[in-house]
């Protein structure tokens, strides 16, 4: 788990927390975002002082529609600066600006699937990454294909008590499987009813999490304790195996 922690904060604190960037989970980040798809940058070309216009060649649309062109948010002067190099492939989430334009940047979750690693100061980082990049793009192929409406209106944070997700480390899972569960909650933030949408295959474990959510789950809303009216919050949890004397784990985290 150490290694593993490592490795997702070489891989991000440059790009995010030099920007003071939110860090958002990839299903809120799927929820939020007009469109969202693996793509090869082909063309790349300054656009004023803080965007660029990109071409590309969509592998895999995960939401939205089949484009061609896109904005990239650069401001290469700043601590913000993004780029996007002819011939990378990336995950994008991009979002309409008001000009209804695709527009995306530093801070919108982008992923450079190609990014080269140092493996003689880390090694087995690569691995990492592409392990971590597939199970995103495995989780997103399967809302897709399930037509899985992902909710979150009121923008809710949460966490869980107790390290409640500690009961469920030492399971002998999979690399990369992952559960996607429904949660209905009361206008005081109450867990009302827990659904897995997609549960995970060893029965105790998913018990454990449903269990987790029904007992152990905090919501809040910018520090409010009640939202105007009922709601559901769609929650990944993800499976992440031993490693060395550290036992598997579960975590909404997705590293």
């Amino acid at each position: 788990m150490k290694n593993l922690i490592l490795a997702f904060f070489i891989l991000f604190c440059k790009s995010v927390f030099a920007c003071d960037c939110t860090i958002t989970g990839l299903l809120d980040r799927f929820e939020r975002a007009d469109f969202v798809a693996t793509a090869e940058i082909k063309k790349i070309t300054p656009a004023g002082n803080d965007y660029h216009d990109i071409e590309i060649k969509i592998s895999e649309v995960f939401k939205g529609s089949v484009v061609s062109k896109l904005k990239i948010k650069s401001i290469l002067n700043s601590s913000c600066a993004f780029y996007t190099p002819e011939k990378s492939n990336w995950l994008i989430f991009a979002f309409r600006n008001d000009e209804k334009e695709l527009v995306f940047g530093s801070c919108s979750g982008a992923i450079q699937l190609d990014r080269k690693m140092n493996e003689e100061r880390y090694p087995g980082l690569t691995k990492k990454f592409e392990l971590s990049n597939q199970r995103k793009i495995n989780v997103l192929r399967f809302i897709k294909e399930n037509e899985i409406n992902i909710k979150n209106d009121f923008r809710l944070k949460y966490t869980f008590l107790n390290d409640c997700l500690d009961n469920g480390k030492g399971f002998d899972l999979e690399e990369g499987a992952f559960g996607i569960f429904k949660i209905k909650v009361n206008k005081k933030l109450v867990v009302q009813k827990v659904t897995s949408i997609k549960g995970f295959q060893n029965e105790t474990l998913n018990g454990i999490v449903i269990q987790c959510f029904r007992e152990g789950f905090e919501l809040y809303n910018n520090n409010q304790v009640r939202i105007p009216k009922s709601s559901e919050i769609t929650v990944g949890i993800y499976y992440y195996g031993a490693e060395g004397k550290y036992r598997s784990f579960v975590t909404t985290h997705d590293l």
